[in-house]
């Protein structure tokens, strides 16, 4: 097979500095909460694009455990739904004990998604792309930035 060389680009645009995480010196660190492996392993290569450290957990309980004994966790990607506690209720569990930490939560059922959005949580339509995964993380560390207390 012969592919001729081109000077011409793709015309993928370069994630814009407004998509990416707001950067304090320090990288910024992801809790990742998926119960599916394969699921995992793309949501964590692209937050680590998004230029965070990522910390993976196979279910709520364990998430729970991690930010019981971690203070560097800056945001949680949870899927909604998971086997034992679901996403939505880790989130919940979160903004009581966590207020601090911002949730985003994921999911491909529109059911399981109405209420994480009636519950004011940011969501994210499975399956996503790299640049709306970066846009929603990003946000909601912006969110959380704007309402914490100076």
């Amino acid at each position: 097979m012969f592919l001729p060389l081109s000077a011409e680009t793709l015309g993928l645009d370069e994630p814009t500095a407004e998509l990416a995480p707001p950067q304090s010196g320090k990288p910024k660190t992801l809790l990742l909460v998926e119960d599916h492996p394969d699921v995992a392993s793309v949501a964590a290569d692209y937050a680590g694009q998004c230029g965070f450290t990522v910390v993976p957990a196979n279910c709520a309980e364990a998430a729970v455990e991690v930010l019981n004994r971690r203070r560097d966790i800056d945001l949680v990607f949870s899927d909604i739904v998971m086997p034992g506690m679901s996403g939505l209720e880790l989130a919940r569990l979160i903004r009581e004990h966590h207020p601090e930490t911002p949730v985003v939560l994921a999911s491909g059922y529109s059911d399981r998604s109405a209420s994480a959005l009636s519950e004011g949580f940011a969501l994210l339509q499975k399956p996503y792309t790299l640049d709306e995964m970066r846009a929603a993380l990003t946000q909601a560390l912006q969110s959380a930035s704007d309402t914490a207390p100076v």
